[in-house]
């Protein structure tokens, strides 16, 4: 449930908006027991019961345009939603009959803790770059770090006086960008940053009171360590391109040819970073991609496509020669699942927490498959 709480001027007083009172919030006790008085339980109804009558005033006002009833969401959810669903479905069965299609899947770990992975299907097309489909979604029993950007976003987060003396002594620059756990290249353009800012980083951060917070002493420790400035330096000229690359490859309607040329210059570029870290990395990359024999495969056909080399050992047999000629902008990213990813965290708002998962998976793939 929505405490409906803000947070204060040091992010240690909480003001609650629902009786206008503010609230210590050094000890979690402290906020439990103004939670649970009746004046915040009596205000939290109050909420509740303004925005029901928000709801059914619109619902009377359409009413009265519409000339109908309108089912309530309860009705909607047990008698139309599988009935959109089974529609959706049936439109994406018709559209790729007889087509040849490709498949990509992901996971990821929601709010409520579940480790969800979502399938994706495209088609390939001689002409065009195909169309693609949310085709299910569902829950696994489970699913197969922290640095300078981590620290520094967790000063500035929530903490509007610190935000205030960040653009004071930096006016001009972003606030620090928040890396996406399992978005690697948002990491890269944190590094690219902090490289680009570190003079007024730090002056901002040991502007800071220490004694605030464990996060902004941990952020003192890092810009006052003289191998900061070397690291990043060292990121940003051997690595810095990474996220631009990234960007590219996740474009839509990309010819194979330029994916595979964009995957080649990574690891061309990345080869040439110096010392054991870069030897590492460059490695790494060369063993991921040499593993990875879908990637000799598509790489096989690509040259094809482009009227050089031979049908190598590694293509399976059963793909035929008509078959190849469909690859022409066949994707070889996961693009197309973190995009469904973004569907599904906007699906799942505080208020549908109490969805079942077959709802949430009937509701998703009818909003993603819209346009079809």
């Amino acid at each position: 449930m929505a405490v409906h709480i803000s947070t204060g001027r040091d992010g240690e007083v909480l003001f609650c908006k629902l009786c206008n009172v503010k609230v210590l919030a050094l000890k979690r006790f402290t906020v439990e027991q103004h939670i649970s008085r009746k004046k915040h339980t009596q205000g939290v109804e109050r909420q509740k019961e303004s925005e029901k009558s928000k709801t059914q005033l619109l619902l009377t006002d359409t009413k009265k345009y519409i000339k109908v009833d309108i089912p309530n969401e309860s009705t909607l959810r047990k008698n139309y939603v599988e009935l959109c669903y089974n529609n959706t479905m049936q439109k994406i069965r018709d559209y790729i009959e007889n087509k040849k299609i490709w498949v990509n899947m992901d996971e990821i770990t929601d709010v409520e803790g579940r480790y969800v992975v979502n399938v994706i299907i495209g088609t390939l097309e001689l002409e065009n770059d195909g169309k693609i489909f949310l085709l299910h979604t569902d829950v696994l029993e489970k699913a197969n770090n922290s640095t300078i950007a981590k620290i520094f976003k967790k000063v500035f987060l929530k903490a509007p006086y610190r935000v205030q003396i960040f653009k004071t002594i930096a006016p001009g620059i972003p606030l620090p960008p928040e890396p996406v756990l399992t978005r690697w290249g948002t990491w890269i353009n944190a590094a690219n940053y902090y490289c680009e800012h570190l003079s007024n980083i730090k002056k901002v951060i040991l502007e800071l009171e220490k004694n605030d917070s464990v996060a902004i002493k941990d952020a003192i420790k890092q810009v006052l360590n003289p191998s900061l400035e070397t690291n990043l330096i060292y990121l940003k000229s051997n690595f810095g391109f990474i996220p631009s690359e990234i960007t590219q490859l996740e474009a839509s309607g990309m010819l194979l040819s330029e994916s595979i040329k964009c995957i080649k210059k990574i690891e061309s570029l990345i080869q040439k970073a110096p010392n054991k870290i870069g030897q590492t990395i460059a490695t790494k990359m060369e063993n991921v991609i040499l593993n990875i024999n879908r990637f000799k495969i598509v790489t096989n056909i690509s040259e094809m496509l482009y009227g050089k080399g031979t049908r190598g050992e590694d293509i399976p047999e059963d793909l035929t020669t008509d078959d190849m000629t469909y690859f022409k902008y066949a994707s070889i990213t996961s693009v197309d699942v973190e995009r469904s990813f973004s569907s599904y965290n906007n699906l799942l708002t505080d208020r549908r927490r109490h969805l079942l998962f077959d709802n949430i998976r009937q509701i998703l793939i009818v909003q993603f498959n819209n346009a079809i």
